[in-house]
């Protein structure tokens, strides 16, 4: 017989909505797992997903839904979620283009006082797109990456470990690249 499987607590959710758009958003503290949620209808019909950004379209929805909805957290799990192998989230190839249109789009639907979130969410997204690039020892590219992102948001370097995953990736790509 298998042993009962513990899980841990639920985390409370912060009451104000741009608190917990910035968990889910920033702080990755809050997670969303679409086929575990219940939504209100309204919100559904308010918000649809955009198709356009394929293997990311929930990012825009799940904001949406933190930021207007009303949110309950239930003590006990109803469901287990498992990510598939050829899930499309980490396979989406990204680009500077692509990664301000999904700022654009997650902030578009979202109340006046959360757009203040945006600058710091970009600055990360140019982070994650700096590291990416010096990784592959595209060194102008990330660099050029890494600028964007002190510009939207110098803070967003010494977040959440962001420094020491930079540092990582450049000191990785560096015996790739000629002298």
């Amino acid at each position: 017989m298998a042993a009962k499987k513990r899980h841990p607590p639920p985390r409370r959710v912060d009451d104000d909505p741009c608190r917990r758009v910035a968990d889910h958003l920033l702080d990755k503290t809050l997670s969303v797992s679409h086929g575990a949620v219940a939504v209100a209808r309204e919100l559904v019909d308010r918000r649809p997903y955009p198709e356009a950004f394929r293997g990311r379209e929930d990012i825009p929805v799940s904001a949406y839904w933190l930021a207007c909805g009303r949110i309950k957290v239930i003590d006990i799990p109803l469901v287990r979620i498992h990510k598939h192998p050829d899930s499309l989230r980490h396979a989406v190839k990204v680009s500077e283009s692509l990664e301000q249109a999904l700022a654009d789009e997650i902030f578009r639907g979202l109340p006046d006082e959360c757009q203040k979130l945006k600058p710091s969410y970009l600055a990360q997204r140019y982070l994650a797109l700096s590291r990416a690039a010096a990784q592959t020892g595209e060194r102008s590219t990330a660099r050029r990456h890494l600028l964007a992102a002190l510009r939207a948001d110098p803070g967003q370097l010494l977040a959440r470990g962001q420094l020491r995953k930079l540092i990582k990736a450049w000191m990785g790509s560096c015996r790739r690249w000629p002298e």
